[in-house]
């Protein structure tokens, strides 16, 4: 569905395994690349993200030296219209039902945790999410890597906010098993969020914090 080329410029990095078709989503695009890979570690580089020179080799001698059953990731330089910030990642599991901590577009994958792992098509949004969560039930650990992916705003999980955060709070739910009162206040907080959001709550909360604490925004 692009209109800039994406085709033709792919083409001329990898013609033997460029695929463009129709599909039913993220999960079921990331399921016909996946069944096309050959090498040992897995990255996903979606049309709208980079990697500086030198990013790969750096990571993929870090990711040696961790041993069996380890995805790592990295910081992600986050291009949007107010310029490039450059938000660190890190994954603190007792905050995993806010969020990982860190992009998927960051991460280093061991070609044998794909061995027992297809995403799910039905998911919209949260594809990456399921893929963490199910990494996390089976044992596998999280480990900071060396440098910063790029990622640009406006793809689907910018698009269809909203519908990314419900589907990570099923997720959640499913991986943390609350009971029925946190499965309730789970949800309440995922609505809160849209809400805020849509009303630009989170516009002003940031402004609150930068006017009131402003040596712990520095420091954020």
């Amino acid at each position: 569905g692009s209109s800039d080329a994406t085709v033709e410029i792919a083409r001329g990095y990898a013609p033997t395994v460029l695929l463009s078709e129709a599909d039913r989503g993220i999960g079921d695009a990331w399921n016909k690349a996946l069944a096309r890979a050959q090498g040992e570690v897995i990255a996903f580089l979606n049309s709208d993200d980079a990697v500086p020179e030198g990013y790969f080799p750096a990571r993929l001698a870090h990711l040696k030296q961790c041993g069996p059953r380890v995805v790592t990731y990295a910081d992600t330089l986050y291009l949007s219209r107010s310029g490039p910030e450059l938000r660190p990642g890190r994954f603190r599991p007792e905050r995993l039902e806010l969020g990982f901590g860190f992009y998927h577009t960051s991460t280093l994958w061991p070609r044998p945790f794909f061995d027992g792992f297809r995403f799910n098509p039905e998911l919209r949004v949260a594809v990456d999410i399921d893929q963490m969560f199910t990494a996390l039930r089976q044992g596998w650990r999280f480990e900071k890597g060396p440098g910063h992916n790029l990622m640009r705003a406006g793809g689907v999980s910018d698009r269809r906010w909203g519908q990314g955060v419900r589907e990570y709070r099923r997720l959640f739910v499913a991986h943390a098993q609350p009971g029925p009162l946190g499965v309730l206040l789970s949800h309440a907080k995922a609505e809160a969020r849209i809400l805020l959001r849509r009303t630009g709550g989170f516009a002003l909360l940031r402004w609150l914090r930068r006017r009131f604490l402003p040596s712990r925004a520095q420091h954020s």
